[in-house]
């Protein structure tokens, strides 16, 4: 009867069993993930062409719309479980990086090789807009984006003003948790003076090697007539160095553009969006979190 039993599963795994360690990603954006292995199933959101999505399990076959595959059940890289009908998946491939290397500092970290190579820009301090000396590495602002770099500084050379920051960001380090920081407060150790108009709670995030450690929030930061969507991770190594890697576009919502930020009322009401914002919420920069900016921290590493 036991050998019956583990010739019957033998046969069965390779249809609808555990697969480990495969990936794969929508071909197309809009696909949906459901909560069950049918077009009646809840939709639990709608995915982006390229997303990575771990394979669960592969489940019944089924013809929709002419088309014949199978649903399988997968994982999301923020963590949701669902089912994609597998027509329209592809095997996932990551993309290609380049390495940048910061001889000052001695670190180096990877990016997506679409960035292009970065600029490396040197900011001083002026007492007025530069608050700290920084090696900036930026990628340019193309597809909407006004901001997309990262930014090296020391933590010695803060003052004061920041000592909050600086209390939080030591914290981190020490106790690999953000529970210290309340939720609706920003970790601020910029290069320049601007001010952060609404931040969600801060997430914490290390290096693969556990050697840099800090928080990452979405915010917007600058003015209310440009309303911005901010991604920023800012990173310790718990000595002397600071990374800040930093991407803001403007909002993908259409309720809130520029032509429509006016009055204390349409402020509020953004504000109160931008504290809302989850790396699913359906912002290009929400989304590329897990995809491109929780990688870049990844990467990151002495040399």
């Amino acid at each position: 009867m036991k050998k019956i039993a583990l010739v019957l599963c033998a046969l069965i795994l390779p249809l609808c069993g555990l697969i480990a360690d495969q990936f794969l990603m929508p071909s197309a954006s809009n696909l949906r993930l459901r909560s069950e292995p049918s077009t009646k199933g809840a939709i639990v959101r709608n995915l982006q062409a390229g997303e990575k999505l771990a394979l669960i399990e592969k489940g019944r076959g089924e013809t929709i719309g002419g088309a014949g595959g199978c649903w399988v059940k997968v994982r999301t890289a923020a963590g949701e479980t669902g089912w994609c009908f597998d027509r329209y998946l592809t095997e996932f491939r990551a993309p290609a990086t380049l390495t940048h290397s910061e001889p000052e500092f001695r670190i180096r970290f990877s990016y997506p090789a679409s960035w292009g190579r970065g600029k490396v820009e040197q900011w001083v301090k002026d007492d007025m807009s530069v608050l700290v000396d920084e090696t900036y590495v930026g990628f340019g602002s193309g597809g909407g984006y006004d901001i997309r770099g990262v930014g090296f500084t020391r933590l010695s050379s803060y003052t004061d003003d920041s000592k909050d920051s600086i209390a939080m960001i030591r914290m981190v380090y020490a106790e690999r948790s953000v529970a210290g920081i309340p939720p609706d407060r920003a970790v601020e150790l910029p290069p320049v003076n601007a001010a952060w108009l609404a931040v969600t709670a801060p997430r914490y995030i290390e290096s693969a090697d556990g050697s840099f450690r800090g928080v990452c929030q979405f915010a917007s930061i600058g003015q209310d007539v440009s309303p911005s969507v901010d991604c920023v991770i800012t990173l310790f190594d718990g000595r002397d160095s600071i990374v800040t890697i930093h991407v803001a576009r403007q909002s993908d919502n259409p309720s809130y553009t520029s032509g429509k930020m006016q009055g204390g009322g349409a402020v509020e009401a953004f504000r109160r969006y931008i504290a809302g914002l989850t790396e699913t919420s359906n912002e290009t920069v929400t989304r590329e979190f897990n995809s491109v900016y929780r990688g870049i921290a990844k990467s990151l590493q002495k040399y």
